[in-house]
């Protein structure tokens, strides 16, 4: 993959990088540290949900992590699909 230098105002709205791909990269890693973290706060949440399943509260929490999880999959599939057709 080729990466062209972009001129300095350009690189601005990608991370203050000279390069596009290096700001892509930085927005993938944003959205895959956010999925691990959304992850690994739902695991601990269900693993409590396990232990007392009539909280419903935790059920309700669950399934906002659930979908946020599915929001950035979704987004990284879209910014992994548009980096490629560069």
């Amino acid at each position: 993959m080729h990466v062209q230098a972009l001129p300095v105002a350009a690189s601005l709205a990608y991370g203050h990088t000279a390069r596009r791909g290096q700001g892509i990269l930085s927005i993938l890693l944003q959205l895959q540290t956010r999925r691990d973290e959304l992850k690994a706060r739902r695991e601990s949440l269900f693993n409590k949900y396990l232990q007392n399943p009539a909280e419903t509260q935790l059920a309700l929490e669950i399934k906002a992590l659930d979908d946020q999880v599915a929001e950035c999959v979704q987004q990284l599939g879209r910014k992994t699909q548009g980096s490629n057709e560069q």
